[in-house]
């Protein structure tokens, strides 16, 4: 078998000597170093995309966050956050120099809010302090958990859920009280010698803004409606009591609005437009010069005499509700000068419950007239506070 000879390339060396050897180190030493520094030269130039966000706050509520926290940092003694916060509003709402603004703390506005709402979770009771600073039992309100167990006018509470309560901050003492829906409640009650433990369940329950009667005289029946509050439910009170009086016959009546110091202004509106024509203007608003006319929309109207009874602590709503129905339904005023409340407030919820009321806007009659700070002359005054009622009746009657 014939061999096939190879060689090997020319060009290659079987070994390289030393003077080579260095020679070669340092050319790849040289280029390994220029590479590298290309490599990082571009990526040193590489162009860098930068996402700017720009800053739109009000330069001084910059200031007011600084002020914040350094007074939290480095103020000698220790500060609530919450509560320098709180003084911080406070003091916002201070500057405004709005006599029906305020700024309400968590459980100031929760109470604010039971009150306008017409609801709250409770026993359905009431309780004031006495001089020995005891809680005593004031009021029970029937259909309620503590009419059910027995609570009565006058029973004094020494304990809540085993703690002592005499002498205890009001605030205090009444989130003790509040709880949720269906939970349990523990009292200690002293009944004159006698001490009484209880278990009560908290139940939702409505407060009642409205009552009605019937006064009969010269055979002429006269209805007559107490408002003592405009809330979120009083509507629906006011017309179920109104249907019950005029199933009864009545041929006048009398709406009482004293010492109602007003309310939601919506209720207020509801209430007017079931006596007065449609089209027939409710009231009129100004918001910064700009005024703004609110009609009844409804087809319900009646059409018997209406007094409006009202005091020095008829106020807002009342005072709406009051203007309404004497120009725009031709009702009689009877009573006292009202307080002269004809600015609307904006309540503002805040994240931790805490509650801001501002005046936005101003009411005014359907004539255009403004009753702030002025109040409502009555038609016919009668001063005497036992006599107002029956003065209301007697100008029906004539």
């Amino acid at each position: 078998m014939k061999k096939i000879k190879t060689e090997k390339p020319k060009c290659l060396k079987k070994s390289f000597n030393l003077v080579e050897v260095v020679i070669l180190m340092v050319l790849t030493c040289f280029f390994g170093i220029l590479s590298g520094s290309i490599i990082t030269f571009i990526t040193i130039k590489k162009p860098q995309v930068k996402t700017v966000v720009e800053d739109t706050r009000d330069p001084y509520l910059k200031e007011f966050e600084d002020t914040y926290y350094n007074l939290l940092e480095t103020y000698y003694s220790n500060l609530n956050n919450k509560e320098l916060l709180d003084a911080a509003i406070e003091g916002m709402v201070g500057y405004l120099d709005d006599p029906y603004a305020k700024y309400m703390n968590t459980e100031d506005s929760l109470s604010f809010s039971e009150e306008v709402s017409g609801e709250y979770v409770g026993i359905g009771c009431e309780l004031d302090q006495n001089k020995d600073g005891y809680y005593y039992i004031s009021a029970v309100s029937d259909n309620t958990p503590a009419k059910e167990k027995g609570i009565r006018v006058g029973d004094i509470l020494v304990e809540i859920d085993g703690k002592e309560v005499k002498n205890m901050d009001s605030s205090k003492f009444f989130s003790l009280l509040k709880g949720k829906e269906n939970s349990k409640i523990k009292l200690k009650l002293k009944r004159e010698n006698e001490i009484i433990e209880l278990e009560v369940i908290r139940k939702k329950l409505t407060i009642k803004s409205v009552e009605s009667s019937i006064e009969t005289t010269y055979d002429k029946k006269v209805g007559i409606i107490k408002i003592s509050v405009f809330a979120s439910n009083t509507y629906k009170q006011v017309r179920t009591e109104l249907e019950n009086l005029e199933k009864e016959g009545i041929d006048s009546l009398v709406i009482d609005l004293r010492d109602n110091a007003g309310g939601y202004l919506s209720s207020a509106t509801n209430i007017a437009s079931m006596f007065i024509k449609k089209d027939k203007i409710i009231y009129q608003l100004d918001t910064k010069g700009v005024k703004n006319t609110v009609l009844d929309i409804t087809s319900e109207e009646r059409k018997y005499p209406i007094v409006v009874l009202i005091n020095h602590n008829s106020a807002s709503a009342s005072e709406l509700l009051t203007m309404a129905l004497k120009e725009s339904y031709n009702a009689t005023i009877v009573g006292e000068k009202s307080y002269g409340k004809g600015m609307i407030q904006k309540a503002n919820k805040l994240s931790d419950g805490s509650l801001l009321k501002y005046t936005v806007q101003e009411w005014i009659s359907p004539s255009g007239k403004s009753i702030n700070k002025v109040g409502i002359t009555p038609d016919i005054e009668e001063l005497d506070t036992t006599n107002q009622l029956s003065k209301a009746i007697e100008v029906l009657n004539n």
